[in-house]
């Protein structure tokens, strides 16, 4: 169940990003383990998401808050590769890693 919710949070993000319906605000958090090899693939998605964001990162007013968040997460090096990438071409105000 819980990395289930935790699949369902990674999908709403990616879809967030993909039509530019968030914030500015992109939220990550897990509260228990996951299977790391079958989430793979929405990392990917999720990173790919990410990597695009930056346009509509520059839409927003100058006063909205860009932040990107991941809170209990456990990122594996392929993951951390990804999301390295893809943040080359997206930059937020505000980067944070909490209990991971």
């Amino acid at each position: 169940r819980r990395s289930r919710q935790f699949l369902d949070q990674i999908k709403k993000e990616t879809c967030n990003m993909r039509y530019g319906t968030c914030s500015g605000t992109i939220s990550v958090s897990a509260s228990g383990p996951y299977d790391r090899d079958s989430f793979l693939p929405h990392w990917r998605e999720f990173a790919n998401a990410l990597q695009e964001y930056h346009y509509a990162l520059k839409c927003l007013p100058k006063e909205t808050s860009s932040i990107l968040n991941f809170s209990g997460v456990a990122l594996p090096p392929e993951v951390l590769d990804l999301l390295s990438n893809a943040l080359e071409s997206t930059h937020f105000k505000t980067f944070s890693l909490t209990m991971n």
